[in-house]
């Protein structure tokens, strides 16, 4: 990690995708509280410049979408339609899309947790991709519920096949 006032201390970490396999380098950042999407964008930026030589890859036109709490405000049906045209956008650019609503989570195509916290007055962020499995997991506990309940298990898992 770094602290993001002194340029010298930058530190990359390298990161597998799960599905791919593929390694990416991105910095480890710690910022001040509340600069959370200063750090998210830093990624989305690195992660687009990467790929946007990937031939049929919608990132290719190097246009990055960042999309922060998009679900305030709404929710149920709303949430699924927002959900549906984010969906629609992702097909020719690459979206990165911050979201406490399982309706639009369970619609993207890569899922990240993203923990932070406090201490010292200093943020430290935590980014990880989540395989298929880890999708659900997170899709059940957006939707309130505890890891066992099974009712809420399979109600994610058909708000991923519906995706």
């Amino acid at each position: 990690e770094f602290n993001a006032t002194d340029p010298d201390a930058r530190r990359m970490k390298q990161v597998r995708d799960p599905t791919s396999g593929d390694v990416t380098e991105i910095p480890q950042v710690r910022t001040e509280p509340g600069d959370l999407a200063n750090t998210i964008l830093k990624m989305a930026a690195k992660r687009a410049k990467g790929r946007r030589s990937a031939e049929g890859d919608p990132a290719r036109s190097g246009e990055t979408l960042v999309f922060d709490e998009i679900d305030a405000g709404i929710g149920g049906h709303a949430a699924r339609a927002v959900g549906a045209r984010l969906q629609e956008l992702g097909q020719t650019r690459q979206l990165l899309c911050i979201t406490h609503l399982p309706q639009i989570a369970s619609l993207g195509d890569r899922h990240f947790s993203i923990v932070k916290e406090t201490a010292d007055e200093l943020a430290r962020t935590t980014v990880v991709q989540l395989a298929e499995r880890e999708v659900v997991s997170e899709l059940v506990r957006m939707l309130g519920a505890d890891a066992d309940d099974a009712a809420a298990r399979r109600h994610a898992r058909d708000l991923r096949r519906a995706a």
